[in-house]
């Protein structure tokens, strides 16, 4: 925590926030998934056009980007409303 005490208290505010939003959508992924094992959860997480497979290939694992995993998961929400 040393290095939020240079933050203002605006920005206290939005961390503060960002982490309320996170507990929730946490809470809801787990109460629908939380039951499933890896094995099970696996083929969801590497189907075809996922940011898993879009930086994995045959010879090492790449990192997925925060920014790669924003923008495939704010489409799967557009397209399901």
């Amino acid at each position: 925590m040393a290095e939020l005490r240079c933050l203002n208290v605006s920005t206290m505010t939005v961390l503060e926030q960002d982490s309320e939003i996170a507990a929730k959508i946490i809470k809801l992924v787990w109460g629908k998934y939380g039951q499933y094992p890896a094995a099970q959860l696996s083929p969801i997480t590497h189907r075809p056009g996922t940011p898993w497979t879009q930086v994995w290939n045959d010879k090492d694992y790449g990192i997925t980007p925060n920014e790669l995993i924003r923008y495939h998961y704010t489409d799967l929400i557009a397209k399901a409303a």
